[in-house]
């Protein structure tokens, strides 16, 4: 009979395997340091583009969970000298030759935005309200307009008392520091208006640039003297109208399917 081999075996030592956890370990570590750094260097180089995006005013800006679409860059740029000089204009001119200036209120948050709305229940003149944000050049070209509005159809004051009234109230709402209520509207847009008529309510509600001023114009002229009556009757006539387009487009699209049944039958 040939020998038999011997059987050696080869005992791992304690020291050993705990040596190897410990490396084991610390590739874990290095791993997970490496991905929070990496992550960390991401966020750090979104907010630093967010940042210059502010600052240089880029059409498109994201704020919030919203993209904000506004005037091109290029023609606010090239407008910028006459902006500014439009500005220091405005300032002078915002008090008339007698000293009254316009008197646009301006509303932060919702208990303000409610308050003014409905805060004397016998005042049934048109309100408007503008949506804005400080960085937006289209902003503040919609705002100079908007302020010599102002002038000539809202309230007039001179040194913080009302001499004149108006036909019309104005106000402000500044977008940065009312991100939510802005949200809560359903605004994705800058510049943004609101109208509204005493007990009416909001009568309407549209994106306009300073390119389409001439649109609020409009609508001023058009509800500034309109009855609280004959408000609410556009608006159940709007809602009609709308009502009854939808129902043509499903009738439409019933009748389409069903032609389209018969000629497959066919």
């Amino acid at each position: 009979h040939p020998p038999t081999p011997e059987v050696k075996l080869h005992l791992i030592s304690p020291r050993i395997t705990l040596k190897r956890s410990m490396m084991t370990t610390f590739r874990a570590c290095i791993a997970i340091s490496l991905l929070l750094y990496l992550s960390l260097a991401h966020q750090a180089m979104a907010f630093c583009v967010e940042k210059c995006r502010r600052r240089q005013h880029v059409s498109g800006l994201h704020l919030g969970f919203y993209r904000f679409d506004t005037e091109s860059n290029s023609a606010n740029n090239a407008n910028s000298a006459s902006l500014d000089s439009a500005s220091l204009s405005l300032d002078n001119a915002d008090a008339s030759p007698n000293g009254l200036a316009p008197q646009i209120t301006s509303l932060d948050g919702l208990d303000e935005y409610l308050d003014f709305l409905g805060g004397d229940p016998d005042d049934d003149r048109l309100t408007v309200i503008k949506f804005y944000a400080s960085w937006c050049k289209s902003c503040a070209k919609f705002g100079l307009r908007y302020k010599k509005l102002a002038l000539e159809e809202g309230d007039k004051v001179k040194n913080g008392k009302l001499i004149a009234p108006g036909r019309v109230r104005f106000a402000e709402v500044e977008f940065g520091a009312n991100a939510r209520l802005c949200r809560s509207f359903g605004i994705k847009r800058l510049p943004y208006i609101h109208m509204h008529k005493g007990s009416a309510g909001k009568v309407e509600d549209f994106v306009c640039g300073p390119k389409k001023f001439q649109q609020l114009v409009d609508k001023v002229n058009e509800y500034a003297d309109m009855s609280v009556d004959d408000a609410m009757l556009k608006k159940e006539l709007e809602k009609g109208d709308a009502l009854g387009n939808e129902v043509i487009r499903e009738l439409r699209g019933e009748q389409s399917a069903t032609n389209a049944t018969q000629v497959f039958r066919i």
